[in-house]
């Protein structure tokens, strides 16, 4: 089983943020900080990667063949970010056509010159990405893609018998769902979006407070360990 919860390298350490597509622009990074096409450092240096790896840029695959390459040598190590987030629960998301059979941001002429994804570099890409944790710590460094929080940490360490991050996440999402229909949120949200669905819709609209969206956004982000750790802290703001 993956370690939700991984074991940071040891010594020294070169350390990626957001690539998102960019190959060129990695190698070129890669070039620079003295690494070999193949990741290979002379000083014994190490790469690690803090998610995001793909969507946006015009070649996700590459980049991903050349982290996995990389990962899978011990050369370097990789963690999720909201991004791969998205990709393992199958969501459609602004940017990840390219990862679909049916390209969702093509046919809206975005990201037009962005590579897509064979069916089997789904299948390979989705397997890697359910190898990877979470979180890497040691002694003096913790990293994370978006948020390192304590209470959150907690919670992952403590879900016994979840191992994987797909099975983590629809649990406390089902939780949520059930506290929202228990105490009458989905309800309130759904009248809400009723009234206000058009305008939502509207970027340029001039928007009320929704206090049942606004709760229940807070509460399905807040609720839910793998989204605070990939994608942040959420909270209600008290203007629109």
């Amino acid at each position: 089983m993956p370690k939700l919860l991984g074991q940071l390298f040891d010594g020294p350490l070169d350390i990626i943020g957001d690539v998102h597509g960019e190959i060129d622009a990695l190698h070129s990074l890669l070039k620079h900080l003295g690494y070999s096409q193949h990741g290979e450092h002379p000083q014994g240096r190490r790469l690690v990667f803090l998610g995001d790896l793909c969507d946006r840029g015009p070649d996700s695959p590459a980049v991903i063949r050349f982290v996995q390459h990389v990962v899978e040598r011990e050369l370097a190590q990789c963690l999720l970010g909201n991004h791969e987030i998205n990709l393992l629960r199958n969501a459609p998301k602004n940017g990840n056509g390219w990862f679909f059979e049916r390209d969702h941001d093509r046919q809206q002429s975005r990201y037009i010159n962005s590579a897509p994804a064979s069916e089997q570099q789904r299948s390979t890409t989705n397997a890697f990405f359910a190898t990877l944790p979470l979180t890497l710590q040691r002694d003096d460094l913790r990293l994370v893609h978006a948020a390192w929080l304590p209470e959150q940490i907690k919670v992952v360490a403590s879900s016994a018998g979840l191992h994987d991050v797909l099975g983590l996440y629809r649990h406390y999402e089902k939780q949520t769902e059930a506290h929202v229909t228990a105490t009458g949120l989905k309800l309130a949200v759904e009248a809400e979006r009723r009234r206000y669905g058009e305008l939502l819709l509207d970027a340029n609209a001039s928007m009320p407070l929704l206090p049942a969206l606004g709760l229940y956004d807070e509460t399905y982000q807040m609720n839910n360990p793998v989204r605070v750790l990939t994608s942040g802290v959420e909270q209600r703001t008290a203007k629109p």
